[in-house]
């Protein structure tokens, strides 16, 4: 289980459209940004339609990457609670932007991991996932970065949810140093959440330059026919 910040009421059937829809497949397609708040000590991470200002532009942490081995460094789960029950079917395209800063000298490579759940309240359910592609941070210096924006899809079978169920986007960030022969360098892996696309927040060290921050998940709904 990843870590969890939180869940966030709402969903499709309080829409009244989609922000489009596949005749072909007959799914309505709906798109989320994924972004965190801060409410009373307690930090959440939802998936949200609404484009607002992220608390945390970027969430990661340092880390010793081992030589030649991937590891993963980070484990964040993005919760949507529905109130009304929703059916879900097809391609999940998910695009997350990552970075790594160069804090000792080495390059390092990170991929994302990205898992589709059913969370009940006590078990996690498995509908779908897949990986992204490996970003190679050739070393330039400490305090250079290396950037992507990773593009993944899943495919996911028929998903009945509840009222009350939640779906659950976990993302799961792998990295390792570059070089066998320096088994621990450390770097600092990063994705980015902020809906409004902001480079960092003051009381954040690390930033994504000019490059984006938004981060979306694009998600399949059947629709009645």
């Amino acid at each position: 289980m990843g870590l969890n910040f939180g869940t966030l009421k709402g969903g499709p059937a309080a829409l009244a459209s989609y922000d489009f829809v596949d005749l072909a497949s007959g799914t309505g397609m709906v798109v989320y940004y994924l972004g965190n708040t801060f409410e009373n000590g307690v930090s959440g991470a939802y998936l949200t339609k609404d484009p607002y200002y992220s608390n945390h532009v970027i969430i990661g942490k340092s880390y010793a990457a081992s030589g030649s081995v991937f590891e993963m460094i980070n484990d964040f789960d993005f919760d949507l609670v529905f109130n009304l029950p929703q059916t879900i079917k097809g391609n999940v395209i998910v695009n997350i932007p990552v970075g790594i800063n160069e804090i000792v000298e080495a390059s390092f490579r990170q991929f994302l991991h990205v898992k589709l759940r059913k969370w009940d309240g006590t078990n996690e359910i498995e509908i779908a996932d897949a990986s992204g592609a490996i970003l190679l941070k050739a070393s330039g210096g400490v305090g250079t970065y290396g950037y992507s924006m990773d593009s993944i899809k899943l495919t996911t079978p028929l998903t009945h949810f509840k009222k009350g169920e939640t779906l659950r986007v976990t993302l799961e960030q792998w990295g390792m140093a570059d070089d066998p022969q320096l088994p621990e360098k450390t770097g600092y892996f990063f994705i980015g959440n902020d809906p409004k696309g902001r480079a960092t927040t003051d009381k954040e060290t690390y930033t994504f330059g000019t490059e984006p921050s938004i981060a979306t998940v694009q998600i399949p709904f059947k629709l009645d026919t």
